[in-house]
């Protein structure tokens, strides 16, 4: 009984089994599939630099985008804080001016 190969092929001239025709027939399939995975594998190393530069544009863009949004934080708690401010001397002048109209 043959031996079959993940691959799909039979590997019985590989155990001893076939005729050199056979065997023959392994090794061709054999190296074209190693050169197509040598071809896909130059062709991933070719897009690989691109790639790792759209990451690093976008890792770049993202802490951009994270200090700006920091900012803003930043800008709408002292905001918060300066309408309080507000709301406070207005409560205030507001009391003084009812006691002056009480006064009057």
């Amino acid at each position: 009984q043959l031996a079959e190969s993940p691959m799909g092929f039979s590997l019985g001239a590989i155990s001893g089994g076939g005729s050199s025709v056979d065997h023959d027939a392994v090794l061709v399939r054999c190296r074209d599939t190693i050169e197509k995975l040598h071809h896909e594998l130059e062709y991933e190393k070719q897009l690989r630099p691109q790639f790792v530069q759209q990451i690093e544009a976008a890792e770049a863009s993202l802490r951009a985008v994270s200090l700006e949004l920091e900012r803003e934080r930043s800008r709408r708690l002292d905001t918060e804080a300066e309408l309080e401010r507000d709301r406070r001397q207005r409560a205030e002048f507001e009391d003084e001016l009812h006691k002056a109209r009480a006064a009057a």
